[in-house]
């Protein structure tokens, strides 16, 4: 342990005493925006930490936050602002370069989420995260290869990731590679029964591979956990569709 000086100690313990009133409260809103996110009230939460960022303006942690906490109640470009304060001092926090790539899928612009991704991978390169956003966003591109790749490595980083096996086995199924894609959207249906996006996933395998009745049984099952997904009821009377001819 580092010697502390006498002198040095009472300045530190000086210094102390003058700055902590406006950290501890900082630090108290940003406990309570933790407990309000928590509970999903978003609007609440980013008046907290908002709270804390006014006492506080060098309260990193607080901006990510709330950050993702307009991102929760889709804030969306509210969301880049504190995403792009906490990176342009921490530029190495690859947590927020995950964050800010998703805010960016999420307007469209991938090519943008992409960079940010990339700087997670490189970053954290063993991050399961970071590799299922990377390629997800190679989904969204349509570059199957190194989807699958990214894919591949997240589950190998994080094997009981549903998601990532979903979106493993549609790549390799858009590749031609039918049985491995199906036995990987299978795993994650397995791992996780309410997975409707890999329901969803699978019963289109299914119906380009012209089995209707398997497709069918799969987007009835997303149905019903997910009934307002418009997605699953367009694909539902295509298959209806096949059925009855």
């Amino acid at each position: 342990m580092k010697k502390i000086f006498p002198f040095c100690l009472g300045l530190a313990l000086w210094l102390g005493a003058v700055r902590p009133v406006a950290g501890q409260t900082a630090q108290a809103h940003y406990e309570q925006g933790n407990a309000l996110f928590k509970q999903q009230k978003y609007k609440e939460a980013i008046a907290a930490y908002s709270l804390a960022i006014n006492a506080d303006t060098s309260f990193l942690k607080a901006y990510t936050n709330r950050g993702n906490a307009y991102f929760r109640s889709t804030q969306y470009i509210l969301a880049l602002s504190d995403y792009d304060r906490v990176l342009a001092r921490q530029p190495d926090d690859y947590e927020t370069h995950i964050n800010r790539g998703n805010v960016y899928s999420y307007l469209g612009d991938f090519e943008k989420g992409l960079t940010d991704f990339k700087q997670a991978v490189a970053l954290k390169p063993d991050s399961p995260m970071a590799h299922f956003n990377r390629g997800l966003t190679y989904v969204h591109l349509q570059a199957w290869d190194l989807a699958a790749k990214d894919m591949y490595r997240s589950v190998q980083l994080g094997p009981t990731n549903a998601e990532a096996y979903t979106y493993l086995g549609f790549a390799q199924f858009m590749m031609g590679d039918h049985a491995e894609g199906f036995k990987n959207v299978t795993k994650a249906i397995q791992l996780d029964g309410k997975n409707t996006e890999a329901l969803y996933h699978r019963a289109v395998m299914y119906y380009n591979t012209q089995k209707y009745g398997s497709a069918y049984a799969d987007i009835t099952r997303a149905l019903q956990l997910s009934p307002q997904t418009t997605d699953y009821q367009t694909l539902q009377l295509e298959i209806e569709k096949k059925i009855k001819k």
